[in-house]
């Protein structure tokens, strides 16, 4: 059954999506090698060889979608008791994506992660039997990126430039203190109303930083005292700006990280989940056994409910078996 290349909502052969229909959308058709007809959209990527795109998350990432029965074959008697949204994973440099679901049965503990990459879907699945399991370790903290710090000193610096430029320009010129004006209002507006979007706060803070900068500048080499004490009171939203940009780069480095190791009781791993710090992001060969094919583990919705409960309904439902279940069972 094909899906809207635009919504991802599932449609018949041949038939126009509603969204299309709606939005009055020009349907520009294509045919295929195969003789199907697509639109550009799909005609592009067909060009260039990419994976056809999935809209909807619930296909695309398997969204509240229980791995059993829906995913995985039930075993014999098996039930299910929950399901968690434990972490994403994720390889930039390979343009990899994935949500990975933890489901817990009487009689499995099943991992799945569901994703994307630019040349498909991909699927990463573990699975094992309750009675062997041991205990786990799990860790959810935070690691410095100096990726995501080379990229928002570049974005930043290009904010910050583009804006000194364009106020440079206007030098000497009765605008000039607008320039001022447009780099307080992106100091408020990143105080104000960006919260925890470091990397846009770094970016509006380091476009307000030299915006005012430039606007203050002649005030503070002005030879009038009263002028240059203007200019010094008008240079502290400045500062601010500056330390404000600072901070969120800083920040903007530190990404959520989870290490999830669940062990047999001969003490042998069967499900590792870490920051891969080897093999440059997977594209290196030599790598460790235990290596998803993502660098990146981050934390996802229900990973700290999954700490707290986890160990608790493993132990119940190896004392108690079946009886278990009604305790921890969830819709």
């Amino acid at each position: 059954m094909p899906y809207c290349t635009r919504c991802g909502r599932e449609i018949k052969e041949g038939e126009r999506c509603t969204c299309q229909q709606q939005n009055n959308i020009p349907n520009f058709n294509w045919k295929m090698p195969n003789g199907q007809g697509t639109d550009v959209n799909s005609f592009l990527r067909h060009v260039f060889g990419l994976a056809d795109p999935i809209g909807d998350p619930r296909n695309k990432y398997e969204h509240d979608v229980p791995i059993v029965p829906d995913c995985v074959t039930p075993d014999e008697g098996e039930k299910t008791i929950c399901q968690y949204d434990l972490c994403r994973l994720r390889s930039r440099i390979k343009g990899m994506q994935a949500e990975g679901r933890l489901q817990v049965t009487n009689k499995r503990i099943i991992f799945r992660a569901k994703g994307t990459s630019l040349t498909g879907p991909t699927i990463l699945q573990k699975e094992f039997a309750i009675a062997e399991l041991s205990g786990f370790s799990i860790a959810k903290n935070f690691r410095f990126s100096w990726i995501d710090l080379l990229l928002i000193l570049v974005l930043s610096f290009v904010c910050g430039n583009c804006m000194f430029r364009g106020s440079a320009a206007l030098y000497d010129s009765p605008l000039l203190f607008l320039a001022y004006l447009v780099g307080l209002a992106a100091l408020l507006a990143s105080a104000l109303f960006l919260g925890k979007h470091h990397g846009f706060k770094a970016c509006l803070c380091s476009l307000a930083t030299a915006g005012m900068h430039v606007a203050v500048t002649p005030l503070a080499l002005s030879g009038n005292p009263f002028l240059r004490l203007v200019g010094f009171l008008l240079y502290l939203p400045v500062l601010l700006a500056g330390v404000i940009c600072l901070v969120n780069i800083f920040l903007f480095s530190f990404k959520g990280n989870l290490d999830f190791n669940a062990q047999t009781r001969m003490g042998s791993e069967v499900m590792h989940l870490r920051c891969e710090p080897t093999g440059f992001a997977g594209l290196n060969p030599m790598i460790r056994s235990t290596f998803t094919g993502y660098n990146e583990v981050l934390p996802a919705r229900d990973t700290d409910r999954a700490i707290e409960e986890i160990g608790a309904i493993v132990s119940d439902i190896q004392k108690l078996g079946d009886y278990a279940i009604e305790k921890w069972k969830r819709d």
